[in-house]
């Protein structure tokens, strides 16, 4: 990881956007045990669901009409950065200009491998949905 992009993670409000229940698991898995470079008080929660720290949402502008209308403004973070989870490099991903209001976008793509041990982990019961 560059020093721009651990920079959007540590010094911003960070929206994980999971592309599927394997990379929304291994996020899950990195919030509850504390294991995220991204400060705990910095990660944007799912509006939907209690405690989720992701959503589900892929589209910037579903992301756009859902997250945008908040302040990511704070004494130690400044603009949103939303963080993509995804497990293939073909979706196009951008907000239109006129709605970009300050937010960088990072792409982390995770490996097939990273599914089969999630579904192992689950069925051996490591992990809870």
């Amino acid at each position: 990881m560059n020093n721009t992009a651990l920079d959007y993670l540590t010094h911003r409000f960070v929206l994980f956007s999971v592309e599927g229940t394997a990379e929304g698991a291994v996020i899950q898995t990195l919030y509850d045990n504390n294991l995220l470079v991204v400060p705990r008080d910095h990660v944007v929660m799912d509006n939907t669901y209690f405690n989720r720290p992701y959503t589900r949402l892929r589209k910037a502008d579903k992301i756009a009409d859902e997250y945008f209308g908040m302040s990511y403004e704070s004494r130690d973070a400044s603009g949103l950065t939303v963080a993509r989870i995804v497990d293939s490099k073909s979706a196009k991903f951008e907000f239109p200009k006129r709605r970009q209001n300050g937010t960088e976008v990072l792409s982390f793509f995770t490996r097939p491998e990273i599914e089969m041990l999630v579904i192992q982990a689950e069925h051996l019961g490591l992990l809870t949905k």
